[in-house]
């Protein structure tokens, strides 16, 4: 432009062209001013509306000097820190450090990420509004702005946002996962949007453990993790809460990742949302608690020895066989087995033998009928089974009832092993066919039972199927034990004395035996009554009884000098010889009446002969520490043996 004024100048000796250039001069002037102005005017225009943006976020704003100098600030920020302006924020704030931050030293390790980096993005740290010094927490982002000619840094900018409700959230979320750590199982939410798709909306760090798996919960996928027998179930008790709204409590099983089966117990309660159903819920491992009811269970329906089902499972499952032959209009049929001589083995070898010679008959009931068929232990040495479909003909069934009970007498025979004993086992075996119609379980059994007593009047190995006039005898069966009952109460029963001679057949002693005087029967002999009180369980208070009259019938004989040397003997069976309170009783006796223990003879079987037993032995000698003797009753019978009788110290 200058080179053109000059030749303007050079042409203005010529005035016309002085006027002309002047002219052009002023135009372009002119159409330079009116471009600078606009370009002002923009500026100041883009100026105003950054300034407008800047103090219309929600985000505060603010540049500061390198040393911390607050030098502007939006209205945002302003507000933030709890003033109504950038004038008065900026007339307040003196030192960032220590009057923002809660934590002084977090404005140097802002100030060490900034001038490391140029920048700092998310800068989250505890301040006071400066105004009300209140706690809140915000995020801070910031950046250098550097001197374009010499690179150098000359202050920076950023912006401050308030994040105190997130971190509330964040705070309240930690402290419920540290909850949810504390307590046992899993917490979950789950959305089930209006298709049924079920997505997690939250899930505690050990609800994935409690099932059993790793990774991340997904409702789909741990659906499939439920067992396949459970699922149906799962899936109706589960639609049934949502359907009414109410609170859902359901137990399953689930596969873990290891194949290991896990008991779960849910609960949840289902919320209505826009967005579909929300469950709250909890789940807890219940696999210990689940076992310790099954063993409960176990114990309460199976027995502890054999491990078959006991009187109480049968007692459930009898019904549901009678309902089931009535429905197909078949038969059924029921087998009552006594075992043939079982005391014989408790009172020779011990309860543990007998109890490993039961577990060898179960084993033997077990695998004489089919899988379907009912193998019950009804107690003690009596065992039940129940016979399911075996013919519609009532005298096929019976002839099919006989061959299992023949089938079983036969495996017996083979002898289940007790330990090195292998006995010879037979049992009696009542049978009662039935087709569904009868009045009740409890009724077959005694029907079977009635059986069985007649097949054991028949000797070993007895087999017997019931007949209707069996009831009367059951009937009279059953008002002679409760006869004997009130005889052994009111002490009817009497102990009869057979004297006992020596070699010169002077009188030393006498053998006490009991008899019954019926009112109605007549005297009745120990044969017709022993085998019953034992079936009654009277065994032990008949001896009892037994003890308590000859010890009183021995004081009479001590108190006269006639009599005062006799001796008595009285029979002692083995159950009543190992009761607990047996020594116990025989001292207290003693001291009552006074006697010369010396003088009472305890006269026990032949049978604890077939072999060694301690705890016969043990009783024995405490019964002997009290001055009573022990007599051997019917040597040479049964299982007697020279050898074992060497390690019994029998006085005579």
């Amino acid at each position: 432009m200058f080179a053109f004024l000059d030749v303007l100048v050079g042409l203005g000796r010529d005035h016309a062209w002085l006027i002309t250039a002047n002219t052009i001069l002023s135009v372009l002037l002119l159409a330079w001013l009116l471009r600078y102005r606009r370009l002002y005017m923009r500026a100041e225009a883009e100026r105003r509306n950054k300034h407008n943006l800047i103090e219309n976020l929600a985000e505060g704003i603010y540049t500061s000097s390198l040393d911390g100098k607050m030098l502007s600030a939006n209205s945002a920020l302003a507000r933030l820190n709890g003033y109504a302006s950038e004038a008065e924020l900026l007339g307040a704030v003196r030192d960032i450090a220590t009057e923002w931050y809660v934590d002084p030293a977090r404005r140097a390790t802002f100030r060490r990420a900034l001038d490391r980096d140029g920048s700092v993005i998310d800068f989250v740290s505890e301040i006071r509004r400066h105004g009300t010094q209140e706690r809140i927490w915000v995020s801070e982002s910031a950046r250098l702005v550097y001197d374009p000619i010499v690179g150098k840094p000359v202050y920076y900018e950023g912006s401050v946002r308030d994040i105190s409700d997130d971190m509330r959230h964040f705070q309240l979320e930690e402290r419920l996962e540290k909850l949810t750590q504390q307590a046992p199982g899993g917490f979950f939410q789950v959305l089930v949007d209006s298709k049924g798709v079920a997505t997690a909306a939250y899930a505690s760090s050990g609800l994935m453990p409690t099932l059993g798996h790793k990774g991340h919960f997904d409702p789909a996928a741990a659906f499939l993790w439920v067992h396949e027998d459970d699922r149906a179930e799962f899936i109706s008790s589960r639609n049934s809460a949502q359907k009414t709204g109410s609170p859902w409590s359901h137990v399953f099983r689930v596969r873990g990742e290891n194949g290991a089966i896990r008991w779960i117990q849910a609960f949840a309660t289902p919320e209505t949302t826009a967005e579909g159903v929300l469950w709250h819920g909890h789940l807890h491992d219940t696999t210990d608690r689940k076992a310790r009811e099954l063993e409960v269970a176990d114990m309460a329906f199976f027995d502890t020895l054999t491990r078959l089902p006991n009187r109480r499972m049968l007692g459930e499952r009898l019904p549901q066989a009678m309902a089931a032959t009535a429905r197909r209009r078949n038969h059924g049929a029921l087998l009552f087995i006594d075992l043939d001589e079982f005391k014989t083995i408790n009172d020779s070898f011990g309860h543990d033998a007998g109890d490993e010679y039961l577990v060898g008959v179960a084993e033997c009931l077990r695998r004489s009928v089919r899988r379907n068929d009912i193998v019950s232990r009804f107690g003690g040495d009596e065992f039940i089974i129940v016979l399911d479909d075996i013919g519609e003909d009532i005298a096929v069934a019976r002839d099919a009832a006989r061959c299992v009970a023949a089938k079983i007498l036969a495996g017996l025979k083979m002898g289940p092993r007790t330990g090195n004993l292998r006995h010879i086992a037979s049992a009696s075996i009542g049978i009662v066919v039935f087709n569904g119609t009868e009045p009740s379980g409890d009724e077959l059994i005694k029907s079977a039972d009635l059986a069985m007593y007649d097949a054991k009047k028949s000797g070993k190995g007895g087999i017997f199927v019931f007949d209707s006039g069996l009831l009367e005898q059951q009937s009279e069966r059953y008002q002679l034990i409760g006869e004997l009952q009130s005889a052994i109460t009111w002490e009817r029963l009497k102990l009869f004395m057979h004297p006992v001679m020596d070699d010169g057949g002077r009188i030393v002693g006498a053998e006490g035996l009991l008899r019954w005087p019926h009112e109605t029967r007549g005297m009745i002999g120990p044969e017709d009554f022993i085998g019953l009180a034992e079936k009654a369980g009277l065994l032990n208070d008949m001896n009892k009884l037994a003890l308590s009259i000859g010890f009183r019938t021995l004081a009479n004989w001590q108190a006269s000098k006639k009599t005062a040397d006799l001796v008595l003997s009285i029979n002692i069976g083995i159950p009543s010889l190992l009761a607990p309170d047996f020594a116990a009783h025989l001292r207290r006796m003693i001291d009552l009446h006074g006697i010369d223990p010396s003088r009472l003879t305890l006269e026990l079987p032949a049978e604890i002969l077939s072999k060694e037993n301690n705890a016969v032995r043990a009783r024995m000698a405490e019964v002997k520490a009290l001055g009573v003797r022990f007599a051997l009753d019917d040597f040479g019978s049964g299982h007697s043996s020279i050898e074992n009788l060497k390690a019994f110290d029998f006085d005579r």
